[in-house]
């Protein structure tokens, strides 16, 4: 399945979702589909309508549609913040075509941290459908959405949902330095956007240690790239980009084994990128001495009793009526 044109105001790619359950298991669903706005802006009636407008959104989810010929969409994002429409109109919009059953959960792609905010708050106080999901670029290579938006995930119950996990494929081990040839690396290197600049000597070291422990567990190096991602706080599934049937089931196998405490360790160490104004401020150095000293913590470990329901042989079926 190839790349929809970007017909009806909408662009819509064929990308697979990749995951775990909360009982450990692949989490496989029987149907469900996301699609987004795209991020160019329409003409209707000689003015220009972008994407985030109530009837730029609109326009998309009745194209999405009836492109896919379903009835509804189970999560639809904003594909992005365009700095002017307001985000209480983005959010009625929304809410709107759940009630409408157009659409069941809601997500956003490349938004700011306080936007974010702003948003689930406003779904809080008004009774809007809540953000579900942040698509956002994640990868070993790529953690600068950590210090806002794993916290909102944790705040929100909101799930990160990373793009180009692989980094163009820089970390499926299929390119090394001075050879970058072929592959959606090469067609996008030159392209001047900033989310594609990954060939540095940063990232070849990253690289190079994945390459390292990928060869420790006898697994592919993306197997070992998407594993890391997916067991980062606030993900519960990643964005893949397959292209053919061997790399689709090669990505899933990803699933398929635990990453080591001291190998993700060290995919940590060797990924942990500079840590910058305001986000050093929160950091144990500084925290300490607003405390005096004194050791303070959250709730302690086993304050919240984690959930997870599962049957164990035949699922029970009750008379109530004979009760």
């Amino acid at each position: 399945m190839g790349p929809h044109p970007p017909t009806g105001g909408c662009t819509i790619a064929s990308r697979v979702a990749l995951g775990w359950h909360h009982s450990g298991q692949p989490l496989m669903a029987a149907r469900s589909l996301s699609s987004k706005t795209g991020v160019q802006s329409t003409v209707l009636g000689g003015a220009p309508v972008v994407r985030a407008q109530p009837v730029g959104v609109m326009n998309a989810v009745h194209a999405s549609l009836e492109r896919l010929d379903t009835d509804y969409i189970d999560l639809y994002y904003v594909h992005g913040w365009d700095r002017i429409t307001p985000v209480d109109e983005v959010m009625r919009t929304l809410d709107d075509l759940v009630r409408a059953g157009k659409i069941r959960h809601v997500g956003f792609s490349n938004i700011p941290g306080w936007y974010a905010g702003c948003a689930q708050t406003l779904a809080q106080w008004r009774g809007f459908e809540p953000v579900c999901a942040l698509q956002m670029q994640y990868s070993l290579v790529e953690r600068s959405i950590e210090p806002e938006y794993t916290d909102f995930a944790a705040s929100f119950g909101a799930s990160i949902v990373p793009w180009s996990p692989l980094a163009s494929g820089l970390l499926s081990g299929k390119y090394q330095p001075g050879k970058i040839s072929g592959g959606r690396l090469e067609a996008v290197i030159d392209a001047g956007h900033p989310a594609f600049q990954h060939v540095t000597e940063r990232n070849w070291s990253i690289v190079s240690e994945l390459e390292e422990i990928a060869t420790e567990l006898g697994r592919s190096m993306s197997q070992v790239a998407l594993n890391w991602v997916i067991g980062r706080p606030g993900v519960l599934g990643t964005i893949i980009g397959a292209t053919r049937i061997e790399q689709l089931d090669d990505n899933i196998g990803a699933l398929q084994f635990e990453l080591p405490t001291e190998l993700r360790q060290r995919l940590d160490d060797v990924s942990q990128p500079p840590l910058t104004y305001p986000a050093w401020y929160w950091t144990d150095l500084i925290q300490s001495a607003m405390y005096g000293g004194v050791p303070v913590g959250d709730k302690p470990t086993g304050y919240f009793k984690p959930i997870h329901v599962g049957t164990r042989g035949k699922v029970p079926v009750w008379d109530v009526q004979s009760k």
